[in-house]
């Protein structure tokens, strides 16, 4: 509240001084508003990150009853990400991830 009515008394100050843009540092020690870019989950997934979760995945259950049906929607996700469609293309994925327990 004093910072405020601080910023406020120097405006006004400014304001009757005839200026004609008024301009206002910030206070030594003021953090003010972020401009650094936004952090994204460590849980977000990219089509690129996927694949290769994928890729490790099927030589690791190279044995498993559902490889082929986990490579099929592999190929779908490949094909949804290369189409532009990251969001169906990752659901592709992690439904192959899952058929692979992984």
């Amino acid at each position: 509240m004093r910072i405020v009515s601080l910023t406020a008394a120097a405006l006004a100050l400014v304001a009757s001084a005839g200026a004609a843009t008024p301009t206002v540092s910030a206070p030594s020690g003021w953090i003010g508003m972020s401009t650094a870019t936004p952090v994204t989950p460590a849980s977000a997934d990219t089509c690129a990150g996927i694949a290769a979760r994928y890729d490790a995945a099927a030589k690791a259950h190279a044995t498993s009853a559902n490889l082929l049906k986990a490579d099929e929607e592999a190929a779908a996700g490949k094909t949804a990400c290369a189409d532009g469609k990251s969001a169906d293309g990752i659901a592709d994925y992690q439904a192959a991830l899952k058929l692979l327990g992984a």
